[in-house]
């Protein structure tokens, strides 16, 4: 199918079935992201501080490297943790429609948010994807590599 039957039909399916913001359900333009930018705006990031190596947040003010209780406790399958968005609101809304409800369109918002907080953390350190619920990179204790950004990259059309 050449590129301008293919970019027809999506100009066609548009018309037809509107795209809607995941978040707030307005209508999207055929080129913006799965989210509005109020939506965008309005989601849940972390930020410092918090925990040295599973990157949980933290309330208040840390002036070093903190470590959580539960990271002292007990060691952990990875080097370093980062999770780009907390688990709640509207970030947890869509990862259990791209996981229950079979929203694969999703999968290029989440790989970006992946993407970006790889790139803020990790700067060229081989990383695994993934884990409990949220995005999130790890560089790999043995020194390889996990696939899951590759094939998440491979299933944007990224790599």
């Amino acid at each position: 199918m050449g590129e301008g039957l293919r970019r027809q039909g999506r100009v066609l399916l548009n018309a037809l079935f509107p795209r809607c913001c995941e978040g707030c359900g307005e209508e999207l333009g055929a080129e913006d992201p799965e989210l509005c930018w109020s939506c965008l705006a309005d989601l849940p990031r972390i930020q410092a501080p918090f925990c040295s190596v599973c990157g949980h947040p933290v309330e208040g003010r840390v002036d070093h490297g903190y470590v959580c209780s539960v990271c002292t406790r007990q060691e952990r399958d990875f080097v370093m943790a980062r999770s780009a968005l907390h688990y709640r609101g509207m970030s947890q809304d869509l990862v259990l429609a791209f996981k229950y409800r079979q929203a694969i369109w999703l999968r290029r918002f989440f790989f970006d948010c992946l993407d970006a907080c790889a790139g803020a953390y990790f700067q060229g350190e081989p990383v695994s994807a993934g884990g409990g619920g949220s995005v999130a990179a790890a560089p790999a204790r043995g020194g390889g590599v996990d696939s899951g950004r590759t094939l998440a990259g491979r299933s944007c059309g990224r790599g």
